[in-house]
């Protein structure tokens, strides 16, 4: 029988997942496949859970997806009778989706194009800081910006430099968070693409103080290794050496000894796999990222 909404308890072992759209494209069944095995070699102690609707257990060997529905997930929640209902933009919905379980049960919750390389950090109730460059703030612009000062870690930033919040990953949350309340209940009053980033980074910065009761704003890369910003902000300069950044071409031989300095560097748990990438050493020069994914790929026997 697929696994039910009344399965899953209140605990800060608690792993969301979700995905709810099609997954004929080459690599991506396969990266939801290495996203899970990841996550069972680094914390096998997790309760795992993936959200999907769509996903067939034939699909996942040994692993049964949970079923779900609007109304049933947003029982008891501030967005009873007001969940937003967008199956045409289930992407965007996602948004709302990690912040309503968070909420209802406590944990994390990862894109299910995140590859784990390491345990979770003990942090609660962290989020990713997402230092801006001048460019990215203004781009960002008129959206709200956090002072970095409110950051719980700025690696080695000034504390001048500001920040938006992203929502991937969200890490060890307790359980009826009163941050995550309050970004529910603005929900329905927000466009679905500020549900994610532009809805919290606002009401952070509309209350800063308070806020930081409640969040952890972590610098995204000590949480997350994403071709954004080549990963880490310019100005951190815990990284020795050129900055590399997923735009530079690298030979494996540069890769191998790019790599371990950076991961060292930082404290990040996870290597995004941007859309969904199969990579299969196509090429003898390949982006900083690609080779990171396409060797933790091999770490993992992954269905045909």
């Amino acid at each position: 029988m697929p696994k039910s909404l009344d399965d899953i308890e209140t605990s800060s072992k608690n792993i969301f997942l979700f995905w709810e759209g099609p997954y004929s494209q080459q690599g991506t069944l396969k990266q939801i496949w290495v996203c899970l095995k990841s996550i069972l070699l680094h914390e096998p102690d997790a309760s795992l859970h993936l959200f999907s609707n769509t996903l067939q257990e034939k699909d996942l060997p040994n692993f049964t997806p949970v079923r779900w529905d609007y109304a049933e997930l947003g029982c008891g929640t501030p967005l009873e009778g007001f969940l937003p209902l967008t199956r045409a933009r289930w992407a965007l919905w996602s948004d709302v989706f990690r912040v309503v379980c968070l909420w209802r049960w406590g944990g994390t919750y990862m894109d299910v194009d995140d590859i784990m390389v390491r345990p979770l950090p003990k942090t609660t109730n962290a989020m990713a800081a997402c230092f801006l460059t001048e460019e990215q703030q203004a781009t960002w612009l008129p959206n709200r910006i956090i002072s970095g000062r409110y950051a719980a870690a700025k690696g080695r930033l000034a504390a001048s430099c500001n920040f938006r919040l992203g929502a991937d990953p969200m890490t060890n949350f307790e359980a009826k968070n009163p941050f995550l309340e309050r970004w529910m209940r603005e929900i329905p009053h927000h466009s679905p693409t500020a549900w994610g980033q532009e809805l919290p980074s606002k009401l952070f910065s509309d209350a800063p103080e308070w806020s930081r009761h409640y969040v952890e704003p972590i610098p995204w890369c000590d949480l997350l290794y994403h071709p954004y910003d080549g990963g880490h902000h310019p100005e951190d300069q815990r990284y020795s050496g050129t900055r590399i950044t997923t735009q530079v071409v690298l030979l494996e031989a540069e890769y191998l000894e790019a790599w371990p300095k950076l991961i060292r560097a930082y404290g990040f748990y996870l290597v995004k796999n941007h859309k969904f990438a199969c990579h299969r050493n196509a090429n003898p020069t390949q982006k900083l990222l690609n080779w990171a994914v396409q060797n933790l790929w091999k770490q993992f026997d992954c269905p045909k």
